[in-house]
């Protein structure tokens, strides 16, 4: 029984057989790999054509931020003149709020003179 279990074994033919075959299917599929990436890069890459496109794409990118700058000022502008547009009517209408009470209320004549320190 023990003879079983040791690696020089009379009776294990056949797993020296499959750690060979499983061996050299290794090599044979490590060498297809390295031949299919060789393949691949046998094609070679025009270096003109990729710095002509980065030069149009830059110059595409620069035209869009240009034009974004300036909604974004015209933008910009228009808030702060609808901001500046908004205090003033709500101050106007702090104003006409204050005669709207003034005008229900009536006006205080009694308390007049005591205000103008006759």
């Amino acid at each position: 029984m023990m003879q079983f279990f040791m690696k020089n074994s009379k009776k294990r033919p056949f797993t020296d057989f499959f750690y060979f075959n499983s061996k050299s299917t290794y090599v044979v599929f490590f060498f297809i790999l390295n031949s299919i990436a060789f393949g691949q890069t046998k094609e070679a890459v025009n270096k003109d054509t990729l710095a002509k496109e980065n030069k149009q794409l830059d110059a595409l990118m620069q035209q869009l931020n240009a034009e974004s700058l300036n909604e974004n000022k015209t933008n910009y502008e228009f808030n702060v003149l609808t901001n500046k547009q908004n205090s003033s009517f709500n101050l106007l209408n702090e104003e006409i709020q204050k005669a709207n009470t003034i005008l229900k209320e009536g006006i205080d004549y009694k308390a007049l003179p005591k205000n103008l320190n006759y």
